[in-house]
């Protein structure tokens, strides 16, 4: 694993948590 595929990585899973929190929350 790169640099590159974790910059890519690290906002989607990022973003992806708070969604499924946010979906779970509501």
């Amino acid at each position: 694993m790169n640099t590159v595929d974790i910059i890519i990585a690290i906002p989607i899973l990022y973003f992806g948590y708070k969604g499924a929190v946010n979906g779970f929350v509501k």
